[in-house]
């Protein structure tokens, strides 16, 4: 059932964690420039705690430093919201941290589904954002995440009808309407590793399973099979190789070997760039930058992997922010 009341919501979306510094934190100087508060967790956390104290000028600065793309004041920003029931506003600013990478933000927008306010509830988007946040080593997300097992015996999802269970990947949210890529694609399947000898799983490597997946994904020595090269990046992916992590996400992303999802393509670029991984990162920069599952293109988003992709020595990512430069052009 969906919580009623502000405070429902903020038991559901504010972690104990926190909540010693929300009643202890330091105070917060409104008449600060928005240039050099809000941009911190402290710092944004402290905002959000005048601004639910009535304080209109802590309000005022933790929105201007929302809109100015700082994802740990789009994150409070929605908390405010949520614990004043404008859900609505709340997984606006939720949503849009969440897709920076904020283990908060993540965590507070899976509760918008699990509880269903301002959205149908749905206990697989649910697990797949509490996922996100899990992986950063969010313990409240964990938590869900087991709560969500407690309640989903038969795997069940959103209308009670039966699914896969719930483990890596959520359910496909609609079925992908965006133009191809064009001259701005995916990188292509990642080579890494020394080609393997055909032999049994158990002998081998999360490496040499990526490889045997690669050559069977491309026909590189084998006889093209998309979904069996699938299948081999999932046993490396299991082991928590990134790579594979990224090569899901282009056979999601290109609906080969599996169904075509976005959704599911950005679970697993971002799962790979959160380890490091610049091809991962230069994928997930170009996902957000086409946009997907009826959510627009956010250049910003995009230039942030990005540029994440470019301070490790990634020529196709500064190709790519140097033909984003004024925000507007097209690669």
């Amino acid at each position: 059932m969906p919580l009623n009341g502000g405070a429902g919501w903020h038991r559901a979306c504010v972690p104990l964690s926190l909540s010693f510094f929300l009643l202890f934190g330091s105070s917060v100087n409104v008449a600060a420039s928005a240039e050099t508060i809000g941009y911190t967790e402290n710092s944004a956390a402290a905002l959000y705690r005048a601004a639910s104290d009535g304080s209109a000028g802590a309000l005022a600065m933790l929105k201007q430093a929302a809109q100015a793309g700082r994802p740990v004041a789009q994150t409070w920003l929605g908390v405010y919201y949520g614990t004043k029931s404008q859900y609505r506003r709340a997984d606006f600013w939720t949503h849009k941290a969440a897709l920076a990478g904020n283990a908060l933000a993540e965590f507070a927008y899976g509760g918008a589904y699990f509880y269903g306010n301002g959205v149908t509830r749905d206990l697989s988007m649910a697990a797949y954002w509490y996922r996100l946040s899990a992986m950063q080593g969010f313990m409240p997300a964990k938590e869900m995440l087991a709560r969500i097992h407690e309640e989903t015996p038969a795997s069940k999802t959103a209308g009670g009808k039966s699914s896969a269970p719930i483990a890596n990947v959520p359910t496909a949210i609609a079925a992908s309407s965006h133009a191809s890529h064009s001259s701005m694609v995916p990188s292509p399947v990642s080579t890494a590793a020394v080609a393997p000898a055909d032999v049994a799983a158990a002998t081998m490597t999360a490496a040499e399973e990526n490889r045997l997946g690669y050559s069977y994904f491309y026909g590189k020595g084998k006889t093209e099979n998309p979904a069996l090269a699938v299948q081999w990046f999932e046993k490396a992916a299991a082991k928590g190789y990134p790579a594979a992590e990224d090569n899901l996400g282009v056979a999601y992303y290109q609906g080969r070997g599996v169904p075509k999802s976005h959704q599911k393509a950005i679970y697993w670029y971002r799962k790979a760039a959160f380890s490091g991984y610049a091809e991962a990162e230069v994928n997930l920069g170009v996902a957000y930058y086409q946009g997907h599952d009826g959510f627009p293109g956010d250049l910003a988003l995009a230039r942030y992997w990005w540029q994440k992709a470019v301070d490790q020595g990634s020529s196709t990512a500064r190709q790519y922010l140097a033909a984003t430069g004024d925000g507007k052009s097209s690669p």
